[in-house]
């Protein structure tokens, strides 16, 4: 059975729409993330359509923030659970 361009698409928007909801209910909470080219651990402060924001420490208390696109994320880790 063939399927449309739109069941597709349809389907993306609600696993990024799950992906988005699992992430609101995570803020305030260090998390890992895995991209293709990068590995961010930091808390999660910001979760929107298009992406996440994370702070990040690198040691000198900067408290960085990276924004990262919701649809380059390979993987999320939630560290209160490691």
């Amino acid at each position: 059975m063939k399927r449309s361009r739109a069941f597709h698409k349809r389907r993306e928007e609600d696993v990024f729409l799950s992906i988005k909801k699992e992430l609101y209910s995570k803020l305030g909470t260090r998390i890992e993330v895995t991209t293709d080219n990068n590995f961010i651990e930091g808390m999660l402060i910001t979760v929107t359509s298009e992406y996440i924001g994370l702070e990040v420490n690198d040691g000198y208390g900067s408290g960085d923030v990276i924004y990262v696109r919701l649809r380059e994320i390979n993987q999320v880790w939630d560290q209160s659970f490691v």
